[in-house]
């Protein structure tokens, strides 16, 4: 797993607490502002102030889902690194899953989720733009050294998996 999996279950509590309290108390003011409709003279009076007292609730709901999504982004960020087979994987390949078009942002985004802690094991190459690299310090895949037949270099390599030697870059089944 590539995933701080603590932080991302206390986001999911605090996800759910921000948008059952926002939804409760929004219903609250949403009701007065629609029996002011309905005719209740005092309760039509006020409306504008249920409206005012309800959006500090909307901005709690909001906050919410915005954490539940970058919870799903990270899981599904998280499954994508588990696919991957050398350990070095270009942001062109999972663009898609981060929702972003320009390759640029995308890194820009994962960059901020490594800071923030939300990803574990991952870092961006700094001899390569664009690319990301997957530590073998995961409860994943176990890894094991393995012999290059080309060059006699040892390699670490994850069962099950390919994995390109960084010396002769030939690709080891």
């Amino acid at each position: 797993m590539y995933l701080n999996e603590n932080l991302l279950d206390k986001d999911a509590s605090s996800a759910k607490r921000s948008i059952i309290i926002g939804a409760a108390v929004s219903a609250f003011f949403l009701f007065g502002v629609v029996e002011g409709l309905l005719g209740d003279e005092k309760l039509m009076e006020n409306s504008p102030y249920y409206i005012l007292m309800m959006l500090p609730f909307l901005a709690l709901i909001y906050k919410g889902i915005q954490k539940r999504m970058k919870i799903g982004l990270c899981n599904r960020l998280n499954q994508a690194f588990i696919a991957d087979a050398d350990g070095v994987l270009p942001i062109s390949s999972i663009q898609s899953v981060t929702g972003y078009s320009d390759e640029a942002k995308a890194e820009k985004m994962i960059n901020k989720l490594i800071s923030q802690g939300y990803l574990l094991y991952v870092t961006l190459d700094p001899d390569r733009p664009h690319t990301l690299l997957l530590s073998g310090k995961t409860s994943g895949p176990k890894t094991a050294d393995t012999i290059c037949p080309y060059c006699g270099a040892k390699v670490e390599k994850r069962e099950g998996f390919s994995v390109t030697c960084p010396y002769c870059r030939s690709v080891i089944h």
